[in-house]
Order: C-alpha cells, then sequence, then structure tokens
C-alpha cells in the first residue's frame, strides 16, 4: 500500500511538472523576440532605415546595371515598430487586430521567422513562422516551413488547418514601380544571420 502511494505521488508530481513546463514553453516567446524587442526603442533606426531604401530604389542606374541591398533586421524591427501600423493604415485603410503586437522579423541563413504576441483577458500569447524566401517563376515566394506556439514547436498541418488552405505560400510580385515609371524588379533574395541581401535591376520607362 505504502509503495503504490509513493508511485502515484510520483505520477501526480511528474504531471504538475509537464504540464507546468508545457504552460512556461507556450507562454514564454523565442529567445530572438525578446531580444528585439529591446533594439528597438530608437525611432531614429527606422526614419534613417525608410530614408536609405527610398533613396537606394530611387537611384538613377542604367538598365544593365546589378545592385544589391543589404537590409539588417535591426533596421527591419524598427520600421515595423514605429512605421508598420501608420504605413498599414494609410496604404489600405487596415489596422493591426486588436491586443496583437507589431510583427518582429529574425533572419537566419535557412530562412526569416516572423513573430507576433497576442493579448487578452487571459495574458500573452507569443506565435511564430519561419518562412523559406526565394525568387521563383517571377514571383517572391514564401513558404512557411516551422510553426511555434511560445517555444512550443507544432507542425505545418497546424497552420493549415486554420486558413483552411492545403498550399500556405505567398506569392508576391518581385516589382516595384517608382513615381517616375523606372521599375525596380528583386531578381535574387539571399539570407544570412541577421539580415536580407537584394539583389535588383532597375527598368527605364
Amino acid at each position: 500500500m505504502k509503495k503504490t502511494f509513493i508511485t502515484l505521488s510520483i505520477l501526480v508530481l511528474l504531471s504538475i511538472i509537464g504540464v507546468t513546463i508545457l504552460f512556461w514553453l507556450l507562454s514564454s516567446p523565442m529567445s530572438w523576440y525578446s531580444h528585439a524587442q529591446s533594439t528597438v526603442s530608437d525611432e531614429t533606426i527606422a526614419e534613417q532605415a525608410e530614408f536609405r531604401l527610398v533613396e537606394e530604389f530611387h537611384k538613377i542606374r542604367s538598365e544593365d546595371e546589378q545592385w544589391k541591398l543589404r537590409i539588417q533586421d535591426k533596421a527591419v524591427n524598427a520600421w515595423l515598430t514605429h512605421r508598420f501600423e501608420d504605413w498599414l493604415t494609410h496604404e489600405d485603410s487596415m489596422s493591426l487586430p486588436e491586443g496583437m503586437s507589431r510583427p518582429l522579423v529574425h533572419t537566419t541563413a535557412d530562412g526569416i521567422w516572423l513573430g507576433v504576441v497576442g493579448s487578452d483577458a487571459e495574458g500573452e500569447q507569443p506565435v511564430a513562422v519561419e518562412c523559406i524566401a526565394l525568387i521563383e517563376g517571377g514571383k517572391l515566394v514564401l513558404t512557411p516551413v516551422r510553426l511555434r506556439i511560445g517555444k512550443l514547436p507544432l507542425p505545418l498541418s497546424f497552420l493549415e488547418s486554420l486558413i483552411d488552405e492545403q498550399n500556405v505560400s505567398l506569392e508576391l510580385s518581385p516589382q516595384i514601380e517608382l513615381m517616375d515609371e523606372r521599375i525596380v524588379t528583386i531578381q535574387e533574395l539571399h539570407l544570412e544571420d541577421g539580415a536580407i541581401i537584394l539583389t535588383c535591376k532597375t527598368a527605364l520607362p
């Protein structure tokens, strides 16, 4: 009887520990997200990033010139924190869902992580998805490869069930039309730790 009681007590204790760890994994953001949050307080970085992007895209270049632009995560996250919501509201009369944090990114050689935190009366829930980004068939294709709820990895089938789609890839145009009718085309996209490198060409009107 005593041995049975001890065994049950150990099982109950292990169950409590297991549930505690599970809830901790679900509620804790990935380490890169916490780090990114701590480095986006300076709004001038967002202003400089936006200015440099516009400047590089609008430079006068010959049609056969291939040029590169390196965009650091630090600059992207500063822009997402300080500029994204205003741009979203102005461009498409949209806004972030109530209770959702501004998204943050983390680039590695394997893919681009995008993370957000949703909050309600019950607390906060971090969510992150990693995508492979490449230029394919004249499109900029973002394909999810990993999903995490907090620090807990989930199969991609979970994401497919949420949006009721078998193909969850996002296809975007790699062309940006400038105000003077020139067109910047992103020809290649290379990922490295902490930055995205774009290889582009500018076509005359």
